[in-house]
């Protein structure tokens, strides 16, 4: 009824839902350069970190055999040399030191699993002692 009455009312409405709508729609385009600068933010520091840790590889884990619910033996290569070592839930105890991994192949070509079940014998006992 007032724009009837008012010509200038009618332009004064439009101009503010204008003005809202152009308020809104800059309210929303800066919501989302915040939320794209978090998202990039994140995905560069994950990047950055896991090419750190890819840079390291000085210690790699060789081969695992589990021997029991928490108990496990693994070769690792530490450096030039490997380690076999025992692993529980509470400890990790050092069983062999190899230069080279023709000495395990050597050690297990007659029949692997006597060879592991030996290493894991061995760790066992080390442990009740």
């Amino acid at each position: 009824m007032a724009a009837l009455l008012l010509p200038g009312a009618a332009a004064a409405d439009s101009t503010q839902n204008s003005q809202l709508a152009n308020s809104i729609l800059l309210t929303t385009g800066m919501l989302a350069v915040v939320i794209a600068c978090f998202i990039g933010l994140a995905w560069l520091t994950r990047r950055l970190q896991t090419s750190h840790f890819r840079r390291s590889r000085s210690l790699q884990l060789i081969e695992s055999l589990p021997v029991g619910r928490n108990e496990k033996i693994c070769i690792i290569k530490a450096g030039s040399t490997f380690k076999v070592i025992g692993v529980t839930s509470q400890q990790i105890t050092l069983m062999e030191t190899l230069e080279s991994l023709e000495q395990v192949n050597t050690t297990t070509a007659e029949d692997p699993k006597n060879q592991a079940w030996k290493w894991a014998q061995q760790f066992l006992q080390s442990n009740t002692q």
